[in-house]
């Protein structure tokens, strides 16, 4: 059986690492090469960094980023924010980056991810879907939250398999840095409808809302910003709850 992962998700912007409230509202709440010294030091299963400015000022992925990470990261790690080519993943993948992260750039066609799999394989692809909430019903956006897409998230999670995402990241977005819980029911839907593993993200605020989502919803793993930078939260003490609950996660001891 899978293990459960744990990944800490870095936002930046430069050398700034950034928060936010519902993909809005950012500030800085420290620098970038601090944290992932301090993920190191956790032992934590992945890291994900992800530029969230090069969406919403329409550039490319900040290559620096990676330049500070690369080295210094000692796990797998996924970078993702403006990569918009082949060209541009192959040269992530190239200097040290294990996967990329796309998103906004497979608004209209899947063909990128299909040709990152295609050259690297599917495990070095993963697509991000964004899920907004709107009364009873759920829809897909984009471009940070920006524009709205005609196609529910998981319909989007399903043309992203089958054009060879290895992993469907599912962004909360009215959950997004608000650290009172998970979209369990998007998450679960997600999860069960995909051939494919789904990390979730958006809403972690205690151990007890990690084990929640793990306890009723079969997501591989969770992504989190806020838990881990505003509470005394660790990855080993959640592994240590998701143990005690029976789910299958990595061993530190």
């Amino acid at each position: 059986m899978l293990k459960r992962r744990i990944i800490p998700l870095l936002l930046v912007e430069g050398p700034n690492l950034v928060k936010g409230k519902g993909f809005d509202n950012w500030r800085r709440v420290g620098t970038l090469i601090p944290a992932i010294n301090v993920q190191n030091s956790r032992d934590v299963d992945e890291l994900v960094i992800v530029d969230s400015g090069a969406t919403k000022q329409d550039r490319g992925f900040d290559f620096s980023i990676l330049s500070q990470a690369r080295g210094r990261c000692s796990v797998p790690l996924t970078v993702g924010g403006g990569i918009r080519s082949l060209e541009e993943a192959s040269i992530l993948i190239q200097e040290g980056a294990d996967k990329v992260l796309v998103g906004s750039s497979c608004v209209t066609s899947m063909r990128l991810v299909s040709q990152i799999a295609e050259r690297f394989g599917s495990q070095a692809v993963i697509v991000s879907v964004d899920a907004r909430r709107e009364g009873a019903n759920v829809s897909c956006w984009s471009h940070g939250g920006t524009k709205r897409l005609e196609v529910h998230p998981v319909e989007r999670g399903l043309q992203a398999v089958q054009a060879g995402a290895g992993e469907v990241l599912v962004n909360s977005i009215d959950r997004d840095g608000e650290m009172n819980g998970f979209d369990i029911e998007i998450m679960g839907q997600m999860a069960r409808e995909l051939l494919a593993p789904v990390i979730a993200a958006g809403g972690a605020g205690s151990v007890r809302d990690v084990v929640d989502l793990f306890d009723q919803a079969p997501v591989a793993a969770v992504a989190v910003g806020s838990l881990f930078q505003f509470t005394e939260a660790t990855p080993r003490s959640i592994r240590s709850a998701l143990a005690v609950r029976g789910h299958p996660v990595r061993s530190t001891d």
